[in-house]
């Protein structure tokens, strides 16, 4: 028997319209809409705003305020048939929006304007693509907003009252427009506040005007078309950093002035500024660590730390490259310690200004900076807590560097091996250091003038092998203890003393050390002596440079080096020592007579002086009182006429007229030149001589006898003694003018 075939009951056909939309964006989806969301609907059919409060809503929402995070992202992407959206997109002000608002990896066709509502979930732009602007001004966010990679062809504006509780997101975004948070209040539960990192922005980024942030702002290797404008913004982090931006490139200026204030680190490592950099008035105060981190920056505008400028941490500018210039007039630097500006190795294409009311309590450093400019620090005060003031060994500065008018440094100024390719002038300067150096020249370059003058008090100077063009200086200006070993100056210029007197009153300002004249006397520097006399003498002023010269021979017998003992075991020799006091005596006694060959006029004169005294003894000797002088050639002795005159004139041989005419006549000035002069014969010397009484029987008797004639017989000693050594001398004087002229040619 045959089963009969029921015919199957064929299912409904769905319509095609219910199956073409995905949950969420159909209408009828959300069932009966609140009483916000029809306003809502009713209102981006026709492109107005849906307002539906003036404010933004308390905790306590009411219900009447409310908008499902849902539905509002159903009129984002579009809405349907029933609901069109007009071309202005969704514009909702004063709405509480409840849930989770996810438009990940969604392209939303128009601007999305929440004014002055309040969003208890996440916002999730990931990935998203406006075609308008993304306006959260006023909104207060519960929640995080995550926008990494947004593409938004317009602004987002997250300002004028917007608040985020938790870190707002926009790592790798994408605006056409700006990136506006004037106003904003980033309070992040969580370390970080906003993050931007790597975002590319074709206007500006405004962090300005009340802005404020109490966790980590980054834009670490942002891209920015316009500005970075943060002033007046507060960057208050409970920990770390308050500003990262690390490798951001801005082709604007960058402002961190004029209120701006920082509680933490600012960072601006390696960053690219097309602009200037503007920190005027900015507060940088971090609770720890450096206050403002900007080393490798490039900025091809000018750096302003100037009026108003204050940080309680380093600045570090370690290797950036500024085309204008580096404006810290007026600036405070003032860290709890450690240094206050590391500027190790900036380059500079114009000035330095640390002037003006400049401040720093701890070292300012520029190791080998380079400044096309000057080098200005007039006014400054540079009062580190310990260490150098200014630390610029290895600097290179084409301009001058002044050290004027009111600056003032508690710890040395720091110019080792510095190269200035005009002036340093330290007129006026204060350098209050009584123990250490306040300037340290060591092997610096001044192309130019070297000016030291009217100083509040005298400063130690360390000009150890420095080079100088010009050397305009006052006594007072150089203290005890200044070490000019070394020193090599061209010229003396300006109001520089250059009388001798003065200029060895300047070189007794070394240490004693220098000079030779400490228990030790090993450390004598001869150097600084040699130089003045070269520089008096290339001046035409070569009296001074002999001054210089006699002054400095005085010194090395002062310093122990005339006929030194270096070896230990000569000092307990007998001959050595004896020799030495003999050197020294020698040495003083060519001092004496002639100034070390410098006066040899004096020698001149203290010939003439023996001369004329000893010709008046002999004239004197030789009168009738006491006739010790007579003819010495046998043929007068032997002459009667020559006993007859003897007897006429009482002995004095010297008025005879009986003596043969061709007998020379004893002239007393002839007589005293003739023994005087060891090579020059005016035949007084061969006639004329002492009559000595014949000798007692005793040497000594005969030595301690002091008759008229033993008086002519020891100044002829003395003259004949005297003559040899004056002549010695000449010559040793002419051989060393001699030499000196080679060695000058």
């Amino acid at each position: 028997m045959n089963t009969p075939i029921t015919p199957r009951k064929l299912a409904r056909p769905v319509p095609l319209t219910k199956i073409q939309r995905a949950y969420g964006r159909s209408l009828a989806d959300f069932g009966e809409l609140l009483p916000a969301e029809q306003k809502l609907l009713d209102c981006s059919a026709t492109g107005e705003e849906a307002k539906i409060g003036s404010s933004v809503p308390t905790d306590a929402p009411d219900p009447n305020k409310i908008v499902r995070a849902s539905f509002l992202r159903f009129l984002l992407l579009g809405g349907d048939e029933q609901a069109p959206v007009h071309e202005q997109g969704v514009q909702l002000i004063g709405a509480w929006v409840r849930g989770k608002l996810d438009l990940s990896n969604c392209a939303v066709p128009h601007g999305i304007t929440l004014f002055n509502c309040k969003f208890d979930k996440l916002i999730n732009l990931v990935d998203a693509r406006i075609v308008g602007s993304l306006v959260l001004s006023g909104s207060h966010l519960l929640e995080r907003l995550y926008a990494d990679r947004l593409q938004c062809n317009s602004s987002v504006f997250l300002r004028a009252g917007f608040r985020s509780s938790r870190e707002v997101r926009l790592t790798g975004a994408q605006i056409s427009g700006n990136l506006d948070c004037r106003g904003g209040q980033f309070e992040a539960k969580e370390a970080r506040a906003l993050s931007a990192d790597s975002a590319v922005v074709k206007g500006s980024v405004f962090l300005s005007e009340l802005f404020k942030a109490t966790g980590e702002v980054r834009l670490v290797n942002a891209q920015i078309d316009g500005g970075l404008e943060c002033s007046g913004g507060q960057f208050e982090p409970k920990a770390g950093y308050a500003l990262t931006a690390d490798g951001i490139a801005v082709r604007g200026f960058v402002y961190l002035n004029n209120g701006f204030k920082a509680t933490g680190e600012v960072r601006l490592l390696y960053a690219q500024i097309d602009g200037g950099l503007e920190c005027s008035g900015g507060q940088f105060k971090p609770k720890e660590g450096d206050a403002l981190s900007a080393d490798g920056i490039v900025v091809k505008g000018v750096v302003h730390l100037g009026q108003g400028f204050k940080a309680t941490g380093a600045v570090r500018l370690s290797g950036a490259q500024i085309s204008g210039n580096l404006s810290c007039s007026g600036g405070k630097f003032e860290p709890e310690e450690g240094d206050a500006l590391i500027a190790d190795g900036i380059a500079v294409k114009g000035f330095v200004h640390l002037n003006e009311g400049f401040k720093a309590t701890g070292t300012v450093r520029l190791l080998s900076a380079q400044v096309d400019g000057g080098l200005d620090c007039s006014g400054g005060w540079f009062d580190p807590k310990e260490g150098h003031a200014l630390n610029a060994d290895n600097a290179v500065v084409k301009g001058d560097v002044s050290l004027r008018d009111e600056f003032k440094a508690t710890g040395t100024v720091w110019l080792f091996s510095a190269q200035l390719g005009s002036d340093l002038d330290c007129r006026g300067g204060q350098f209050a250091l009584p123990i250490h150096p306040a300037v340290v020249l060591h092997t610096a370059i001044i192309q130019r003038v070297f000016h030291l003058g009217s100083v509040g008090a005298p400063a130690r100077i360390d000009a150890t092998s420095a080079q100088i063009g010009v050397l305009a200086d006052e006594l007072n200006a150089w203290a005890k203890g200044s070490t000019l070993d070394g020193l090599v100056y061209k010229s003396l210029g300006g109001a520089a003393p250059i009388d001798a007197a003065t200029r060895i009153e300047w070189l007794k300002t070394q240490s004693d050390e220098y000079l030779g004249e400490d228990e030790a006397k090993q450390n004598f520097r001869p150097q600084p002596w040699k130089q003045l006399q070269k520089v008096l003498r290339e001046m035409g002023h070569g009296a001074d440079a002999r001054e210089v010269g006699v002054a400095y021979e005085d010194q090395l017998r002062k310093a122990d080096r005339i006929g030194q003992i270096t070896d230990a075991r000569q000092a307990k020799n007998i001959f050595p020592v004896v020799r030495r006091q003999c050197s020294r005596g020698l040495h003083w006694l060519f001092g004496f007579l002639a100034g070390y060959g410098y006066r040899p006029i004096r020698l001149f004169m203290s010939l003439v002086g023996v001369w004329l005294f000893c010709a008046l003894v002999y004239w004197w000797l030789a009168l009738p009182t006491y006739s010790a002088i007579g003819p010495t050639d046998p043929l007068v002795f032997q002459n009667a006429a020559y006993a007859a005159c003897t007897e006429e004139n009482k002995g004095n041989s010297m008025l005879c007229k009986s003596l043969p005419a061709e007998y020379t006549t004893f002239s007393p000035l002839a007589y005293s030149l003739d023994i005087l002069l060891p090579l020059v014969d005016l035949g007084q010397e061969k006639h004329w001589g002492p009559l000595i009484p014949t000798p007692e029987r005793h040497f000594c008797v005969e030595l301690l006898s002091f008759s008229p004639a033993h008086w002519v017989r020891l100044l002829n000693w003395f003259e004949i003694l005297y003559g040899w050594i004056a002549s010695l001398l000449f010559v040793a004087i002419v051989s060393g003018i001699s030499r000196r002229s080679e060695t000058e040619k």
